[in-house]
């Protein structure tokens, strides 16, 4: 898949996610928001155990968790990285 499929793939999760979101009152804009910030944390970081944070796990993995619950709920942070195809999405963008 080229990365304009890749993004656009992407970006039609992250509008799932912020209508599901919508049910436990976070704002679409936050989800957005939330959504963007962990694609960049993603893109951004040098990994020492890449393995490891794919399978959501690992001190990166937690010391990015960590970084977000500055911003946003952890409420929020949890059910958006529980997303599957979420987070094969955001991998594949990475």
């Amino acid at each position: 898949m080229d990365h304009h499929i890749k993004t656009e793939h992407w970006a039609a999760i992250v509008r799932d996610l912020k209508d599901s979101e919508k049910e436990h009152d976070v704002p679409a804009y936050e989800t957005g928001e939330l959504a963007q910030s962990i694609l960049r944390y993603a893109r951004n970081m040098r990994f020492r155990q890449y393995p490891l944070f794919t399978q959501q796990r690992g001190k990166e993995y937690e010391d990015m968790v960590e970084a977000l619950k500055i911003r946003f709920t952890p409420e929020a942070i949890t059910r958006v990285l529980a997303e599957e195809e979420f987070w094969k999405a955001t991998l594949a963008l990475v």
